[in-house]
Protein backbone atom coordinates (compact mmCIF):
# COMPACT_ATOMS: atom_id res chain seq x y z
CA UNK A 1 0.00 0.00 0.00
CA UNK A 2 1.63 3.21 -1.03
CA UNK A 3 0.03 6.52 0.69
CA UNK A 4 0.87 10.14 -0.16
CA UNK A 5 0.72 12.52 2.78
CA UNK A 6 -0.54 16.19 2.95
CA UNK A 7 1.26 19.12 4.58
CA UNK A 8 -1.24 19.62 7.67
CA UNK A 9 -0.80 15.63 8.51
CA UNK A 10 3.08 16.35 8.20
CA UNK A 11 2.68 19.53 10.74
CA UNK A 12 -0.30 17.12 12.71
CA UNK A 13 3.42 15.38 13.01
CA UNK A 14 5.93 17.72 13.57
CA UNK A 15 3.61 20.37 16.09
CA UNK A 16 2.68 18.45 19.47
CA UNK A 17 0.37 21.20 19.84
CA UNK A 18 -2.54 20.54 16.70
CA UNK A 19 -5.26 18.57 17.07
CA UNK A 20 -4.06 15.66 14.56
CA UNK A 21 -0.70 15.04 16.31
CA UNK A 22 -1.86 11.92 18.27
CA UNK A 23 -3.11 10.32 14.54
CA UNK A 24 -0.34 11.61 12.86
CA UNK A 25 2.33 10.24 14.80
CA UNK A 26 0.48 6.96 14.96
CA UNK A 27 0.42 6.93 10.86
CA UNK A 28 4.30 8.02 10.66
CA UNK A 29 4.59 5.00 13.25
CA UNK A 30 3.04 2.81 10.89
CA UNK A 31 4.89 4.10 8.18
CA UNK A 32 8.35 3.44 9.64
CA UNK A 33 7.42 0.29 10.55
CA UNK A 34 7.40 -0.80 6.82
CA UNK A 35 3.46 -1.06 7.23
CA UNK A 36 2.77 1.39 3.68
CA UNK A 37 5.26 2.94 1.70
CA UNK A 38 5.04 6.80 1.88
CA UNK A 39 5.48 9.82 -0.53
CA UNK A 40 5.97 13.34 1.12
CA UNK A 41 6.56 16.06 -1.92
CA UNK A 42 9.30 18.69 -1.39
CA UNK A 43 6.31 20.95 -1.80
CA UNK A 44 4.80 19.74 1.12
CA UNK A 45 8.20 19.89 3.29
CA UNK A 46 8.65 23.44 2.46
CA UNK A 47 5.31 24.77 3.16
CA UNK A 48 5.90 22.70 6.96
CA UNK A 49 8.83 24.34 7.38
CA UNK A 50 7.60 27.90 6.03
CA UNK A 51 3.88 27.53 8.42
CA UNK A 52 6.27 25.90 11.74
CA UNK A 53 8.47 28.71 11.25
CA UNK A 54 5.97 31.64 12.08
CA UNK A 55 4.93 29.50 15.06
CA UNK A 56 6.09 30.76 18.32
CA UNK A 57 7.12 27.14 19.42
CA UNK A 58 9.27 26.99 16.02
CA UNK A 59 12.31 24.95 17.22
CA UNK A 60 14.60 24.54 13.84
CA UNK A 61 16.55 21.93 15.04
CA UNK A 62 13.96 19.83 16.04
CA UNK A 63 12.14 20.48 12.69
CA UNK A 64 15.77 19.86 10.71
CA UNK A 65 15.96 16.57 12.51
CA UNK A 66 12.41 15.15 11.98
CA UNK A 67 13.01 15.66 8.30
CA UNK A 68 15.80 14.30 7.86
CA UNK A 69 14.98 11.51 9.39
CA UNK A 70 12.18 11.08 7.48
CA UNK A 71 13.98 12.18 3.92
CA UNK A 72 15.60 8.84 5.23
CA UNK A 73 12.88 6.56 5.50
CA UNK A 74 10.49 7.66 2.98
CA UNK A 75 9.90 8.93 -0.70
CA UNK A 76 10.33 12.68 -0.62
CA UNK A 77 9.85 13.67 -4.34
CA UNK A 78 9.39 16.96 -6.41
CA UNK A 79 6.21 17.35 -7.93
CA UNK A 80 7.15 18.18 -11.65
CA UNK A 81 6.29 20.06 -15.08
CA UNK A 82 3.38 17.47 -15.80
CA UNK A 83 1.67 16.63 -12.72
CA UNK A 84 2.15 21.23 -12.40
CA UNK A 85 0.12 21.32 -16.06
CA UNK A 86 -2.62 19.16 -14.61
CA UNK A 87 -3.24 20.72 -11.53
CA UNK A 88 -3.38 24.20 -13.36
CA UNK A 89 -5.93 22.73 -15.96
CA UNK A 90 -7.99 21.14 -13.32
CA UNK A 91 -11.66 23.07 -12.22
CA UNK A 92 -10.74 23.23 -8.68
CA UNK A 93 -9.53 26.48 -7.65
CA UNK A 94 -6.93 25.08 -5.28
CA UNK A 95 -3.65 24.83 -7.54
CA UNK A 96 -1.31 23.32 -4.69
CA UNK A 97 -3.63 21.23 -3.62
CA UNK A 98 -4.42 20.12 -7.81
CA UNK A 99 -0.75 19.58 -7.62
CA UNK A 100 -0.05 17.48 -4.49
CA UNK A 101 -3.10 15.08 -5.89
CA UNK A 102 -1.99 14.93 -9.43
CA UNK A 103 1.53 14.22 -7.87
CA UNK A 104 0.38 11.47 -5.48
CA UNK A 105 -1.65 9.55 -8.72
CA UNK A 106 1.26 9.56 -10.93
CA UNK A 107 3.46 8.33 -7.75
CA UNK A 108 0.84 5.45 -8.07
CA UNK A 109 -0.53 6.11 -4.46
CA UNK A 110 -3.29 4.39 -3.30
CA UNK A 111 -4.20 7.42 -0.64
CA UNK A 112 -3.90 10.98 -0.03
CA UNK A 113 -3.92 11.01 3.67
CA UNK A 114 -5.35 14.65 4.99
CA UNK A 115 -7.77 16.49 7.25
CA UNK A 116 -8.23 18.93 4.40
CA UNK A 117 -12.34 18.43 4.54
CA UNK A 118 -12.18 20.06 0.64
CA UNK A 119 -9.74 17.23 -0.52
CA UNK A 120 -11.82 14.42 1.51
CA UNK A 121 -14.53 15.65 -0.23
CA UNK A 122 -13.34 15.62 -3.82
CA UNK A 123 -13.64 12.82 -6.46
CA UNK A 124 -10.01 11.56 -7.40
CA UNK A 125 -8.75 9.96 -9.91
CA UNK A 126 -9.36 6.08 -9.49
CA UNK A 127 -7.46 4.14 -7.95
CA UNK A 128 -6.36 7.38 -5.60
CA UNK A 129 -8.60 7.64 -2.46
CA UNK A 130 -8.26 10.73 0.15
CA UNK A 131 -8.68 9.63 3.66
CA UNK A 132 -7.91 11.16 6.53
CA UNK A 133 -5.28 9.83 9.19
CA UNK A 134 -8.03 8.21 11.92
CA UNK A 135 -9.29 6.55 8.74
CA UNK A 136 -6.28 4.90 6.99
CA UNK A 137 -5.52 3.71 11.46
CA UNK A 138 -8.43 2.25 11.29
CA UNK A 139 -7.84 0.49 8.02
CA UNK A 140 -4.81 -0.60 9.20
CA UNK A 141 -5.85 -2.26 11.89
CA UNK A 142 -8.44 -4.70 9.91
CA UNK A 143 -6.14 -5.45 7.34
Amino acid sequence: MKVSIDTNVLLDFIMQDRVGHINAQKLFKLILRGKAECDITIQSILDAAYIYGRSPDYDRISFNRIITMLMNRVNVSAIDYFELKDALANDNKDIEDNAQLSHSWYAGCEFFVTNDRIILNRELPSPLAAITPQAFLEQCIED
